[in-house]
């Protein structure tokens, strides 16, 4: 007998998982691995349960679709089929990748192309297409934000310790260290190592509070107490937990406007 596809049901509405699950008891080829109501819980779920289907909610409170996406790419890529209501941007992504999507309220029609689509999909697909197909919709999904001025920009920022995995919100931060492909943040007393680039993190953070003071370091304005003289125009901006981190020549100007903004 063929092992049934394992399926991961995400959304933080009960109801909309009712329905998900409902629909999928019709199928004898599908088993319903588990269900998660948040973004955290399913990061968790991916891992554990290795489902080759994961119905994912774009937008949840504490952590979003495409953050999830994000996240567990690293590790292990399922297809997913994804579940949004009124995102323009996820929309237009979806239609420029290989994923399907239910815009909600969705047919049982509906769901049901969805479902062959995925499971065809299964067979078509090796692990290479699928962590492509998953590259071009992130990119695809960055590429329409960084478009829209009116976007908001990330509050929180994830962090994995211990085997535990929370929400940091970036006003704790004091600054941030670039280390290769990794960022190391500063709060009061204490340190976080992320997988991410300081680049990248600095396309997501709002430029009003967050700037880059050196290509190694980006400072939080709302954490300085006081700047310093160094030698050769450059300075030490010292940050409310007595740390100093080095302003170099290049991003003197910008650093200048920016306080000036903040004071007037």
């Amino acid at each position: 007998m063929p092992a049934k596809t394992r399926v991961l049901i995400v959304d933080d509405e009960r109801l909309s998982r009712n329905i998900v699950r409902k629909f999928l008891e019709e199928y004898d080829n599908i088993e319903i691995a588990g269900e998660s109501a948040s973004g955290l819980e399913a990061l968790q779920q991916i891992e554990a349960v290795r489902p080759e289907i994961v119905f994912l909610d774009i937008q949840m409170p504490d952590l979003g679709g495409f953050e999830v996406i994000k996240e567990t790419e690293k590790i292990y890529s399922p297809l997913y089929i994804f579940i949004t209501a009124h995102n323009k941007y996820a929309v237009d992504a979806f239609e420029a990748s290989a994923f399907d999507y239910l815009l909600k309220p969705f047919s049982r029609e509906r769901f049901g192309l969805a479902v062959e689509r995925a499971l065809s999909h299964l067979h078509a697909f090796n692990d290479s297409k699928v962590n492509g197909s998953i590259k071009m919709l992130l990119d695809k999904y960055q590429e329409l934000i960084d478009k829209d001025e009116s976007r908001s920009y990330i509050q929180r920022i994830l962090i994995k310790e211990n085997k535990k995995i929370s929400l940091l919100p970036l006003k704790d931060v004091y600054y941030m260290e670039s280390s290769g492909d990794y960022v190391k943040l500063y709060v009061h007393n204490r340190s976080y190592i992320i997988n991410e680039s300081l680049s990248n993190l600095e396309r997501q953070l709002n430029p009003n509070q967050f700037l880059r003071i050196h290509r190694s370091f980006i400072i939080n304005i709302d954490h300085v107490r006081e700047f310093i003289p160094h030698y050769n125009g450059e300075y030490f901006v010292v940050m409310e937990n007595n740390e100093q981190v080095k302003l170099s020549r290049t991003y003197k100007e910008q650093f200048k406007e920016l306080i000036d903004r903040k004071l007037r």
